[in-house]
């Protein structure tokens, strides 16, 4: 099956890209830390650009359970070594294994295939509301449960739009945790799932 492109097959503006990018596989060098944060480095050998990351711990109180929890703050900084214009795709996506019952969690947002042959799921081009998508069969799969099973591996790729509230997330009903990530909707307007 095809998959979507993630680099282009040929030299990018003169630039030989790598799958993914670097910031997921290369180290990162360690600036400084405390007990509660460390700010880290990379500079690319790929484009001229060198990217800061800064991991901060903040205790919080959300606001549904009243529990204590903590809350992990990720920055990024991007600087362009060169004279000239790079266009870039900050694309940051978290590998999140999900479970039988585990919950995917968005507000009210536009779910569309990137690529309807590379869906299992959903298959059809087009818009859909969150949480459903159009099935090859005509009819709506909701995408807000993981299914308790199936009956062949599933994959999808699909693009959210027009979220409300700028966050997603996946609650754990097993462990009865919840991932949540909150985004600056001016600064990531998309979300895939």
């Amino acid at each position: 099956r095809p998959v979507p492109a993630h680099v282009p097959v040929e030299p990018f503006q003169g630039f030989e890209l790598v799958d993914h990018g670097e910031l997921w596989s290369r180290p990162w060098q360690l600036i400084e830390h405390t007990d509660s944060e460390m700010q880290l480095s990379l500079l690319c050998r790929t484009v001229p650009v060198s990217v800061e990351k800064r991991i901060t711990l903040e205790p919080y109180v959300p606001a549904l359970s009243g529990q204590t929890a903590a809350r992990i703050k990720l920055s990024y900084s991007i600087r362009n070594l060169s004279d000239r214009t790079l266009p870039f795709l900050f694309k940051l996506h978290p590998a999140i294994p999900v479970e039988p019952g585990d919950r995917i969690l968005m507000p009210r947002a536009v779910l569309e295939p990137v690529e309807p042959s590379f869906s299992s799921i959903a298959g059809v081009p087009g818009p859909s509301e969150y949480p459903f998508v159009r099935n090859e069969s005509g009819g709506k799969t909701r995408m807000d449960l993981v299914p308790s099973s199936w009956e062949k591996p599933q994959q999808e790729f699909l693009y959210s739009s027009g979220l409300h509230e700028p966050w997603c997330g996946v609650h754990n009903v097993r462990t009865s945790t919840t991932l949540r990530i909150d985004f600056n909707p001016e600064e990531i307007p998309f979300v895939w799932l």
